[in-house]
């Protein structure tokens, strides 16, 4: 919990942070320029990226939410990308 993704709602990619997982899989995203917490479903959630020099960038750490077990594990897991400011 407390990872940063992007949320879609209202057809708009949201940025937030994971507060509470209900039932799964339901998560509870905060929002801290509202201030409000909404639920969503795992499908309507991504790993928060920005757009740096052109390129989407991973912040540098891993992210993980649980996944259904579908043979790849009971974890979904994002890679760490570390970003280098200079460039």
């Amino acid at each position: 919990m407390l990872e940063e993704v992007d949320a879609l709602y209202n057809d708009v990619w949201w940025v937030g942070v994971v507060c509470e997982v209900n039932t799964f899989p339901q998560y509870v995203v905060s929002f801290k320029d509202t201030g409000r917490k909404l639920e969503f479903k795992h499908s309507d959630l991504r790993p928060h990226q920005d757009w740096i020099n052109g390129k989407w960038v991973a912040p540098s750490h891993v992210f993980c939410l649980p996944w259904p077990r579908t043979g790849l594990g009971s974890f979904y897991m994002f890679t760490a990308v570390k970003v280098n400011a200079a460039e």
